[in-house]
């Protein structure tokens, strides 16, 4: 699944908050805790509602084949709680300065590939990649504020 979504800022500012674990945990969607385990790697506690219920979920986000501030490779592994089973997300990201009919800002395109066993695969990988494109949105509107609210992180990485 494909898709793309708009955020009024530079590419530059929407890059920075991949790199920074507090900044990432305030516009992260359902992010409970988040902590650093080295270069581009967290560890995440996550709660994602389906239509049917919330899943909490351990995971290990990896931010790989990083090419500031134009595409970078999340992954995304883990657990869910009380459900069997594991997920696999790969997300190539790309950002793209563009001039929109609202001004200036980035362009992210993403693509979204799940892969589910065990119990958590009767809910459907269709269902799940509903669950991050809401997610997807939710971010971005989230380092928008945070952009429009001045609360950009360092630029690192």
């Amino acid at each position: 699944m494909s898709s793309d979504v708009w955020i009024h800022g530079t590419a530059a500012d929407v890059w920075a908050f991949r790199w920074d674990a507090d900044a990432l945990g305030r516009v992260l969607p359902g992010c409970e805790s988040i902590r650093a385990e080295g270069s581009g790697r967290y560890r995440v506690v996550l709660a994602m509602r389906t239509t049917l219920l919330t899943v909490r979920a351990d995971a290990t986000a990896a931010l790989l084949d990083a090419d500031p501030p134009r595409a970078v490779r999340l992954t995304l592994d883990g657990t869910p709680r009380g459900i069997g089973g594991t997920f696999h997300v790969e997300v190539p990201i790309s950002l793209a300065e563009e001039t929109g009919p609202d001004g200036s800002g980035t362009l992210v395109e993403y693509d979204v590939d799940v892969r589910v066993t065990g119990s958590l695969a009767a809910f459907g990988p269709g269902m799940l990649r509903d669950a991050i494109v809401r997610e997807v949105q939710g971010l971005a509107a989230d380092i928008e504020g945070e952009i429009a609210a001045g609360r950009v992180p360092p630029r690192t990485g």
